[in-house]
């Protein structure tokens, strides 16, 4: 599936005046570091977790009207229902 920035842009945001996007990258790695696999689990709760995000924001004192969670490689659809359900 192909998506633009700009398409995820206007599917999310309901009005033109909320157009501030945050964003996260769960895990955080470099080519120098070889993490261990994670769990899913994990990568999702740290997508919302603030060492993750890439702006100076607080993902918990503040409001989510949408969010967007972009996953590829072996996840399965009860894997993503498990964690969006939380």
């Amino acid at each position: 599936m192909n998506v633009d920035l700009n398409e995820i842009s206007m599917n999310l945001v309901p009005y033109p005046r909320l157009h501030y996007l945050t964003s996260a990258q769960s895990p955080l790695t470099t080519f120098d570091k070889m993490l261990a696999p994670r769990k899913i689990d994990q990568a999702f709760s740290d997508a919302f977790t603030r060492d993750f995000q890439l702006v100076s924001a607080d993902p918990f004192r503040h409001t989510f009207l949408a969010a967007a969670l972009l996953v590829r490689g072996a996840v399965t659809a009860s894997d993503l229902r498990r964690n969006i359900d939380k």
